[in-house]
């Protein structure tokens, strides 16, 4: 699968949005050369319900996999924790493009409430970028369904995980067939959003309060770089957020839209996870087009050091306005 979300190669073009029955699809996606039929059975599997017991339903599967094989392109379905689909996704031969999430709404938990399912001509599961796709949108869930003549062969399932094993933060359930699936994938996704509280609970004391990740990405020294961030939390102190964690790298070079490597963008959202932060700060003055592109691909509130000094004095101009306010 292909992190489109880093890339932001989505254009108008590239999504069809159809209306029936009151339901609204989109189909994001290359639909050049496809007939009227295919784009409406595109269509027919937005429309489906998925049971929130089942990663993907069997019906649903055999369905996705047969046009998958007539058009010999992958297709994917975001699913909401209620068994909606949100997305119909219509990649090509080797790889799937997820688009920016932002817009949906989220279960409220650490995780967002949405699951991919996409085909695979491959008989291997979940690859590198599925799974930094997984971390990066928050999903409950990937599962690459596998093919065998047109047919549903075994769905290859991950999720993240609290804490590494193995040097890894998600784990891998054993392959199974859409029709067999055991386990109910809402008490699943439960027990997964209560192992991350569990690991990390927020104290009724911090609810209420930002809790953020401090970020420096510096190409100075590391003597520098920590008397910069020992000043950034202090900051943050001022400023009654709760530092939760820190983060640096050094580059040679920054990264002209993320900062940071996308790699170190993919601790920092599980960082947040584990931790249960929603706001990132960062040591170096950031553009609104890099705020932006952080933003989109974390899920997580972005501000820059310049920006946490003036919500400083902006709170303290309001507090003294407040007791001027009072002693009139």
């Amino acid at each position: 699968m292909n992190r489109a979300y880093f890339q932001q190669v989505h254009s108008p073009s590239a999504s069809l949005t159809l209306a029936r029955g009151g339901i609204v699809i989109s189909i994001i996606g290359n639909k050049s050369g496809l007939k009227t039929k295919q784009l409406r059975q595109l269509e027919r599997l937005g429309q489906k319900k998925v049971s929130p017991d089942e990663v993907i339903g069997r019906d649903m599967a055999r369905a996705m996999t047969a046009l998958s094989t007539e058009l010999n392109r992958q297709i994917g379905l975001i699913i909401h924790r209620s068994g909606q689909v949100e997305f119909v996704l219509l990649g090509d031969y080797s790889r799937i493009e997820i688009p920016v999430l932002n817009n949906i709404r989220t279960s409220g938990g650490r995780l967002r409430g949405l699951r991919c399912v996409h085909t695979s001509f491959s008989q291997s599961g979940p690859i590198e970028e599925d799974i930094m796709d997984m971390a990066c949108l928050r999903l409950d869930m990937i599962s690459v369904l596998t093919m065998k003549d047109g047919f549903p062969d075994l769905l290859h399932t991950a999720h993240l995980i609290p804490n590494r094993i193995d040097d890894r933060d998600w784990t891998l359930l054993e392959p199974v067939h859409p029709a067999a699936q055991q386990e109910s994938c809402l008490s699943l996704i439960e027990s997964i959003e209560h192992q991350f509280s569990k690991a990390r609970p927020i104290r009724t004391v911090d609810k209420g309060r930002d809790r953020a990740i401090l970020v420096s990405v510096s190409t100075g020294s590391q003597a520098e770089v920590e008397d910069s961030m020992l000043e950034l939390s202090e900051l943050a102190r001022a400023a009654e957020v709760q530092v939760v964690d820190r983060v640096i790298q050094r580059r040679r070079k920054l990264h002209p839209r993320f900062i940071l490597g996308r790699g170190k963008l993919v601790d920092i959202v599980l960082m947040s996870l584990r931790n249960g932060a929603n706001l990132l700060i960062f040591d170096q003055e950031l553009t609104p087009s890099q705020v932006r592109s952080v933003t989109n691909h974390t899920d997580l509130r972005v501000i820059d050091r310049t920006q946490l000094i003036l919500d400083i004095f902006a709170s303290r101009a309001l507090s003294r306005e407040g007791k001027l306010q009072i002693e009139m």
